[in-house]
């Protein structure tokens, strides 16, 4: 259930230690508003993707998708491989922030013109969809995703 809702990458990582009672109260949906697809579930994301794609890319093992303080105008669906969100330290060592498995979205920004706070490599050789972050934004405010 969790997966679905987008709450996070583990089944029952948010909900564990609370109530039933409370689960419900904080999953209960809002009455008239419309299910969205959830970010995180590959299904709505790689439906999303077919749907609104500019393009497709592929990224070899090692090469970088964006780097950090970027300003890149795409988010990138992961639909295939492996890539992993990294930040460069003061002293030069990479701190790793995470990792990207197909039905990631990579990218997304609050505002396009903010530069991203981390670096995207691929770690395998991967294939990710790119949206345009200014149809993402239309589509948001039409609330059509």
């Amino acid at each position: 259930m969790d997966q679905a809702l987008g709450t996070g990458s583990c089944p029952g990582a948010i909900t564990r230690g609370r109530s039933k009672a409370a689960r419900q109260i904080e999953f209960a949906p809002v009455r008239g508003a419309r299910p969205r697809a959830a970010w995180n579930d590959p299904r709505g994301s790689f439906a999303f993707a077919a749907r609104y794609a500019a393009d497709r890319r592929r990224v070899r093992a090692g090469a970088e998708l964006f780097g950090e303080d970027e300003t890149p105008d795409r988010l990138y669906v992961v639909l295939d491989g492996w890539l992993c969100l990294y930040r460069i330290l003061e002293d030069g060592r990479r701190q790793i922030l995470g990792f990207a498995l197909p039905g990631a979205v990579v990218g997304y920004r609050g505002r396009a013109d903010r530069p991203v706070a981390y670096s995207v490599s691929a770690v395998t050789d991967a294939e990710v969809a790119a949206v345009t972050l200014s149809r993402v934004y239309a589509l948001l405010d039409d609330g059509a995703v």
